[in-house]
């Protein structure tokens, strides 16, 4: 990743984005291999957590996400609290994800699943639910639910397209 960030800057990139949650597993790593800037897409996503005044949120993607301590970990170093399914919840997550959502498959009976799990996150005091997965928003919107939702895809687009206009 950081040889074709590198090859970004050299055709006149002012910035770059790793735009996949998963893979902000090697953001800091790729960062420090190139010098092209990259924007992370926890940056947003605090500040979104933090304009709501929440101190714990429920996160919801694939296991990698949802159990590797890279994501959790980087909230926490903001104080901010991430709880997550259980290990049968995750792993019916993680499947809906790689099995029915990057086909676009968007199924009822999937997303009363995803609900009643954040449910069970608001449970354990999530005040928010991130879906921490570019494919989640199309299975789960503020129409389906009253728990304020973190779209990280959203809020990533919309901090680099900001960063881009006041380059421009």
């Amino acid at each position: 990743m950081a040889l074709c960030a590198d090859r970004l800057k050299s055709a006149g990139a002012d910035f770059g984005a790793i735009a996949t949650n998963t893979m902000h597993k090697v953001f800091d790593e790729t960062q420090a291999q190139t010098s092209l800037p990259l924007v992370s897409l926890f940056d947003p996503l605090i500040a979104a957590i933090r304009q709501k005044g929440f101190t714990k949120v429920g996160l919801l993607g694939t296991h990698y996400t949802m159990s590797d301590p890279f994501y959790s970990g980087a909230l926490a170093r903001q104080g901010i609290e991430v709880v997550v399914p259980g290990e049968a919840q995750q792993a019916e997550v993680h499947r809906v994800i790689v099995e029915e959502l990057v086909r676009g498959e968007l199924k009822a009976t999937a997303r009363a699943e995803f609900l009643r799990i954040m449910e069970n996150l608001r449970m354990q005091g999530a005040q928010g639910i991130v879906l921490g997965c570019t494919e989640i928003p199309f299975l789960i919107t503020p129409e389906d639910t009253d728990m304020p939702l973190f779209d990280t895809a959203t809020l990533h687009a919309d901090a680099l397209l900001n960063l881009a206009v006041a380059d421009g």
